[in-house]
C-alpha cells in the first residue's frame, strides 16, 4: 500500500499552484446612484459660530453612536439619520411658532422662540466620541447632512432669499454672500443646536424601527 500522499493539484495539466485558483478581486465602480438620489447639502458656517458649529456635528455624532442611555446603539443609525431627524422637529417648530429670523444690526441672528421648562427626568448627557483630528483642516467650517431637497427649500426660507441662484456657463453655481439675509449655514446651526437642546432636555424622544434585520432611528416625537 503506498502511504505517500498524493498531491491534489497532481492531477491537473500543468503545473499549478493552489494561489493560483484564488479569484483574483477585480475593482468595481462604485454605483453612485444612491448619492445622486440622496445628496448631501453643504451650509457654509460664519466664522463666529465655527465653535458652536464643531459642538453641534459633535452632539450629533454623540447622538447617532450612544443612545439615551449612553450604550452604543449597535444599529445602523447614521449621523444623517440624527441630523435629519433633528433638523424635521426644528423645521415643525418653527412653522407652529411662526419663527422669524431677523438680522441685527450687528449681524447677528435674533431667535424668536423660548423652549419650556425641562421635565422631571435628569438631562442626557451627551458622550463624547472621541476622532482622529486629520492635520491641514481648513479654518473654514461646514456641515453637510443628507436630507431631503423640500427641508433644504424650508431652511433657504427662513434665511430670507434675497436673489435667485446665478450660474456660470460651465452650469456651476456663482457663490453670493449677499442671496440670504441670514446665512443659511447659521439658520441650519441654530435649528440643529435647538433640537439637541430638547434632545439633551428629554424633551424630544427618538424613535426607531426595524429595517432588514437591524433599526436606526427615523423619526422624533414630544414629551
Amino acid at each position: 500500500m503506498n502511504n505517500q500522499r498524493r498531491n491534489p493539484f497532481g492531477s491537473l495539466d500543468g503545473a499549478v499552484e493552489p494561489i493560483d485558483l484564488i479569484p483574483v478581486a477585480r475593482k468595481v465602480q462604485r454605483n453612485r446612484a444612491w448619492e445622486k438620489k440622496n445628496r448631501a447639502y453643504s451650509y457654509k458656517i460664519p466664522q463666529r459660530l465655527r465653535d458652536l458649529a464643531l459642538e453641534v456635528r459633535a452632539s450629533i455624532l454623540s447622538i447617532a453612536t450612544y443612545d439615551e442611555k449612553g450604550h452604543s446603539r449597535m444599529d445602523r443609525t447614521t449621523v444623517d439619520d440624527v441630523a435629519k431627524v433633528l433638523i424635521a422637529y426644528s423645521l415643525k417648530k418653527a412653522k407652529d411658532e411662526n419663527l422669524i429670523f431677523a438680522p441685527t444690526r450687528t449681524g447677528k441672528m435674533k431667535l424668536e422662540w423660548e423652549e419650556a421648562e425641562q421635565g422631571w427626568e435628569s438631562p442626557i448627557i451627551l458622550k463624547k466620541v472621541e476622532k482622529k483630528r486629520k492635520k491641514g483642516q481648513t479654518k473654514q467650517i461646514f456641515l453637510a447632512y443628507r436630507w431631503a431637497e423640500s427641508t433644504h427649500s424650508e431652511i433657504e426660507k427662513l434665511a430670507g432669499v434675497n436673489r435667485d441662484v446665478r450660474y456660470r456657463d460651465d452650469g456651476s453655481a456663482i457663490p453670493d454672500p449677499y442671496r440670504f439675509l441670514v446665512p443659511s449655514g447659521e439658520v441650519v446651526v441654530r435649528l440643529l443646536q435647538r433640537a439637541i437642546k430638547a434632545y439633551e432636555a428629554r424633551r424630544l424622544v427618538l424613535s426607531s424601527q426595524p429595517e432588514t434585520v437591524e433599526q436606526r432611528v427615523i423619526g422624533w416625537a414630544e414629551r
